[in-house]
């Protein structure tokens, strides 16, 4: 997951660097703010596939879904400041052996989480008119989940036993960010977002024996929106 997050950031650099040297070329508008941009309150839909950069053994994606709503405002020509609030539902694929070499227990099942995400987040524009606004953005993400629910069944020297818990959530948590979105005719909206959680969004002991282990969240995700 780190090697992913490096070359997404990489990669957006280099386009954003690119892009925004040829619309800053092409703009022959006057003043601070672009006649096509402005502040504005949107709506925001967000499908995510949902995983653990921690205990990658016992995690894969699952999906989910946030929603929520967003302020948007343009600060200088080629620049802008966004900030929401989402009510997120994912889940996490969970698979994998816990217990010991000679005390092993495969586990199968997934996580289901529910909580808000804060983002808030700074772009840089690299193509705007009055039908695209296309651009770039990166930020800090704050999060709280308040239930983290396992569901999952592990085998024991042949038999299967089906558990649901509670895992404990930590509370506040903190993450980053990076994405590229494009807006059409000042309305419909569309990003691509990838997201790492430094914080614990839950602890458990059931995957190892005897010791405490936290699960960081990571997301891929898809947005769509509505801007007022």
């Amino acid at each position: 997951m780190i090697k992913l997050t490096k070359i997404l950031l990489a990669s957006l650099a280099v386009l954003a660097g690119a892009t925004t040297a040829s619309a800053a070329e092409s703009d022959a508008q006057t003043g601070s703010v672009h006649p096509y941009d402005h502040q504005h309150i949107g709506l925001r839909a967000q499908f995510n596939l949902s995983s653990s950069s921690t205990h990658t053994e016992f995690f894969h994606y699952g999906p989910g879904v946030s929603v929520g709503a967003v302020y948007y405002a343009p600060f200088g020509r080629l620049t802008y400041f966004n900030a929401g609030v989402l009510f997120n539902y994912d889940t996490f694929g969970l698979k994998g052996t816990a217990g010991t070499i000679h005390a092993p227990r495969p586990m199968e099942g997934h996580l289901t989480t529910v909580g808000l995400q804060v983002p808030i987040d700074f772009g840089i524009k690299a193509v705007q008119n009055k039908n695209l606004i296309f651009g770039f953005y990166t930020g800090p993400h704050l999060y709280v989940d308040f239930s983290c629910k396992a569901k999952y069944d592990y085998n024991r020297s042949g038999n299967i036993q089906k558990v649901e818990k509670d895992w404990k959530t930590p509370g506040l948590g903190f993450g980053w960010g990076v994405g590229t979105a494009i807006d059409f005719k000042q309305h419909w909206h569309v990003h691509v977002e990838y997201f790492i959680g430094f914080g614990n969004m839950a602890m458990t002991q059931d995957l190892e024996l005897g010791k405490e282990s936290g699960i960081t969240r990571t997301n891929l995700s898809l947005g769509l929106g509505y801007n007022f």
